[in-house]
């Protein structure tokens, strides 16, 4: 496992199908409780739905699990985790997890320098949460690992494994400069046939997250997810130069107004492939960007080449069944979403290459692949039911369904009478949009 010197790693023979990049914690949970405690107070909570349990977890290491359910049973996908762990008992139970759930981690760092980290959750009988994150050795994965002088000798070999992924997942509970070197070396020639997509989960989103850190990583046409929370600070940090836009874009999404609020992000971050707002129990949302491009000499998209793009609305409800119960727990829901997205994703990738031949036709000067309206829609059609899933069971890697019981579970959605389509009415935009509910 991670640690061991380059020459020990067993090399796998395929490139991996998704790469995720980032945290791997231990999550100490507290359940059922009537509510969420306010500052300064102490509450003593107990009753019979009360539960405390100690299990793994971490944004990306939850999401390499998801994606690796996605994959289960099948010889099509495989799932990669770069992660930095402590060397204590939380790390080394992460490491043997993710053997179990078939997700290759032996290229994960592990060190002395910091404990594992953890996260202290609290959710409420009605299934909300409150999360703090201790990062500990999340801390500590830095550009340096990924480079031929790496303490442990294993940067060029998880370099490697970073060039030749079809999809790279990574949110932000790492250090950002460690994303943004990710985000660099990705698109650096020589390019790999497949790929490289990138999606990034903009959470946790901070005030300290920068407009030029956003523009630096945007340049690189990646797919962005976030909450309704990290939407809103999203937009105060890009259109900070405009606060009475800045009013109004808050306002939308006071509102509900969320197609809005994408727009305006979108405009002013041209070279985004994608941005997707999950909204918990109104599923989510997405603004795709596809079709003709223009390659620019620069890496970023230039206006006009954008222009000629087409913007798609899609918005997927989170619709639960009665014969799959209730929502219990929402820990790990946006985790769940971003990893099925990324596997999705990447078989959509594959399908093409196989049904076409040839590898897939990307930008010679960004490195880009198009992805279809319809390659798009069934990858976030998807990944909303996982999540929707997720939503009726306790836990957060526990709680992440395998791929039959998505597809079950979007059979049975299918069989209920189609809801009335509901237009959209499209906003001031220089762009076409084409709605899909």
């Amino acid at each position: 496992m991670g640690g061991a010197s380059a020459g020990q790693v067993e090399r796998r023979l395929t490139p991996c199908s998704v790469l995720v990049v980032g945290s791997s914690n231990t999550d100490y949970v507290l359940a059922g409780i009537a509510r969420l405690p306010q500052l300064g107070e102490t509450v003593l909570v107990q009753g019979p739905k009360v539960s405390f349990q100690v299990t793994p977890g971490g944004k990306s290491a939850n999401a390499s699990i998801s994606s690796s359910r996605y994959f289960s049973g099948r010889n099509d996908g495989t799932v990669c985790l770069i992660a930095s762990v402590g060397k204590d008992e939380n790390g080394r139970n992460a490491l043997q997890n993710y053997e179990r759930e078939g997700v290759f981690a032996a290229l994960s760092k592990q060190s002395g320098e910091e404990a594992s980290g953890v996260a202290l959750i609290l959710v409420t009988h009605s299934g909300e949460n409150a999360i703090l994150v201790a990062p500990g050795a999340n801390s500590i994965l830095t550009p340096d690992d990924f480079q031929d002088h790496a303490a442990d000798g294993q940067g060029n070999v998880r370099l490697e494994e970073l060039r030749t992924a079809s999809v790279v997942l990574m949110q932000l509970e790492i250090p950002m400069d460690t994303v943004r070197w990710v985000a660099d070396a990705l698109f650096t020639p020589p390019l790999p046939a497949l790929g490289p997509l990138l999606l990034l989960n903009l959470a946790p989103l901070g005030a300290d997250v920068t407009e030029a850190m956003l523009e630096a990583l945007f340049a690189h046409s990646p797919i962005i997810i976030v909450n309704e929370l990290e939407c809103k600070q999203l937009m105060k940090t890009l259109l900070a130069s405009n606060p009475e836009e800045v009013s109004v874009a808050l306002n939308q999404a006071e509102q509900g107004e969320w197609r809005g609020c994408q727009t305006r992000v979108m405009e002013r971050a041209p070279s985004l492939r994608a941005l997707i707002v999950t909204l918990g129990a109104a599923g989510a949302c997405a603004l795709h960007r596809f079709g003709a491009r223009v390659a620019s000499e620069s890496s970023a998209l230039t206006e006009t080449s954008t222009s000629r793009m087409t913007l798609e609305w899609l918005h997927e409800p989170a619709e639960l069944l009665p014969d799959f119960g209730p929502v219990v727990d929402t820990t790990g829901a946006g985790d769940c979403f971003c990893g099925v997205l990324a596997a999705a994703l990447a078989e959509e990738l594959a399908k093409r290459c196989q049904q076409t031949a040839r590898p897939m036709k990307s930008s010679p000067t960004t490195g880009v692949v198009d992805l279809d309206a319809k390659e798009f829609g069934r990858a976030f059609r998807f990944a909303t039911a996982a999540a929707t899933l997720s939503v009726t069971r306790k836990g957060a890697q526990q709680s992440f369904p395998k791929r039959e019981e998505v597809e079950r579970f979007i059979r049975q959605l299918q069989k209920r009478p189609a809801a009335p389509s509901v237009p959209v009415q499209s906003a001031a935009s220089p762009f076409g949009y084409t709605a899909l509910h």
